[in-house]
């Protein structure tokens, strides 16, 4: 189905030789596409219940992970303490090994460095919560040097991490990220999620 198909689904004839799967995620799709334009609280609680079902579907709260919506995770610098809520943890054992965020394309822009900057933060409350701990996911990428000088302040220049974004910069079609409402790229979010999945599962 078409974005332009997922916005009249509920009063389209199509919509009864769905199967049970295929019209419970054409609803969740519905109520996104045609909310989009309300509040921004609005649209992220229907937002967040499509990702949840979405995550829920592809058995990321199945045994060895564990899903978590708005899970706090703090670091620190300078001795105080900062905190980060992330809407989707994905913990395994007591790491945490992903989480999502900014789920609405339209809701990001050069103004706000495309929520990179919140992106960011996110990563260094994980990894900070990752730290020193057994199979820790994040740890090659996440210096321990890097988290301990956090107490004396923000780090040197040449004491930093590199955060990757994807889709990458040069990849100006997808630049601001993959659209599930649209057919074309609906099946690149699935593939990418199993990957995920399956690479964090051997972690």
């Amino acid at each position: 189905l078409t974005r332009n198909d997922l916005t009249i689904i509920k009063n389209d004839m199509r919509f009864e030789y769905l199967d049970d799967d295929e019209k419970t995620i054409a609803l969740y799709l519905n109520d996104v596409i045609v909310n989009d334009p309300l509040t921004t609280g609005i649209r992220e609680t229907l937002t967040d219940d499509f990702v949840n079902y979405l995550l829920t579907e592809l058995k990321f709260n199945k045994y060895p992970f564990s899903l978590k919506l708005q899970h706090d995770y703090s670091f620190k610098i300078f001795g105080e303490k900062v905190t980060a809520k992330i809407e989707f943890s994905i913990e395994k054992n007591v790491g945490v090994v992903c989480f999502s965020e900014d789920k609405h394309l339209n809701g990001i822009d050069s103004s706000s460095e495309y929520g990179e900057s919140q992106i960011a933060a996110e990563i260094l409350a994980c990894a900070y919560n990752n730290y020193n701990k057994a199979d820790s996911p994040t740890r090659a990428f996440v210096t321990s040097n890097y988290i301990e000088s956090l107490n004396y302040g923000f780090p040197q220049e040449d004491n930093d991490i590199t955060i990757l974004r994807f889709p990458p910069k040069s990849q100006k079609q997808y630049y601001m990220g993959y659209d599930y409402a649209n057919e074309n790229e609906r099946p690149i979010i699935i593939e990418l999620l199993l990957r995920v999945r399956e690479q964090i599962r051997i972690l």
